[in-house]
């Protein structure tokens, strides 16, 4: 298997974002913990991060502190109240390196390779596209770029009755 730009490693476990056969295209992955839980090291001053669902921007806030003034982090929610509660709290704090954005894992509204890390706390399992989704997580991604998530995982698949059942993915 040849790799092409970034990969997606976790566990051993290789993910094509592409769907090639004989190819492996991907993003590393930094373990599945909570960004407050990650070593400063694996963040550069200057980098752009993306959260994926950042809700109330708890991690946007961390990532902020360790990426410096020279650093830029972008949080992507859908829904109002969240992005309203983010920006309100950004600006409480004085922080002028965040941004807060409308948008879907399944069309982020980043620019393609702006990204050096990518981080998600508990959503991209409630994406119902979840291949567009990592796809999108690639296009922004620089190379080399990171993932770092923490997520709810399953190896078998999910019974069409579970699928259409709502009130199991949000509750």
């Amino acid at each position: 298997m040849r790799q092409v730009g970034p990969h997606l490693v976790l566990y051993g476990l290789r993910v094509s974002v592409d769907g090639a056969d004989d190819e492996v295209v991907g993003i590393p992955a930094v373990g599945a913990c909570m960004l407050h839980q990650l070593e400063p090291q694996l963040f550069v001053s200057s980098d752009n991060v993306v959260d994926l669902g950042c809700g109330a921007g708890f991690d946007c806030f961390v990532a902020s502190g360790l990426v410096g003034d020279e650093g830029e982090v972008v949080g992507v929610d859908m829904t109002d109240e969240m992005l309203s509660k983010s920006r309100a709290l950004a600006d409480e704090l004085g922080l002028n390196n965040i941004e807060f954005r409308d948008g879907l894992l399944e069309e982020l509204p980043v620019e393609d390779a702006w990204a050096d890390v990518a981080i998600s706390n508990g959503v991209i399992n409630l994406c119902s596209d979840k291949k567009k989704a990592m796809a999108e997580i690639y296009r922004i991604l620089k190379p080399g770029g990171y993932l770092q998530f923490a997520d709810i995982a399953n190896s078998k698949p999910v019974p069409q009755a579970a699928v259409e059942n709502i009130d199991l993915w949000t509750a």
